[in-house]
């Protein structure tokens, strides 16, 4: 018995993400509050959009910038494949035929 469901894993650890970055990055920087969850997002997706403000952020802003991209590179897919358990067998067996040739 698998330790959790993969199916049910990747939507809710995406959400505690945005939101505990997201109040991470409001108390640490100056912007409004769209603005970093938008950073947040299009880093999280890799897609390249940006607001304008990551010139702008603080170190700790980068960081957690960083952190992001690199999740949504990696994905939240490899996490729960490194954390599942092994499987048992291959699931399958070859044929054994003794041929005379």
């Amino acid at each position: 018995m698998p330790l959790f469901n993969r199916n049910l894993f990747y939507f809710p650890i995406s959400i505690i993400l945005f939101f505990l970055t997201s109040f991470v990055m409001s108390l640490t920087e100056k912007s409004s509050f769209f603005d970093i969850f938008f950073e947040i997002i299009s880093a999280f997706g890799t897609v390249g959009l940006s607001r304008g403000i990551t010139p702008e952020l603080s170190i700790v802003g980068k960081i957690v910038i960083i952190i992001v991209m690199l999740a949504g590179k990696i994905g939240l897919f490899t996490l729960a494949v490194a954390m599942g358990e092994e499987a048992k067998g291959n699931g399958y067996h070859f044929p054994e035929v003794n041929l005379m040739i």
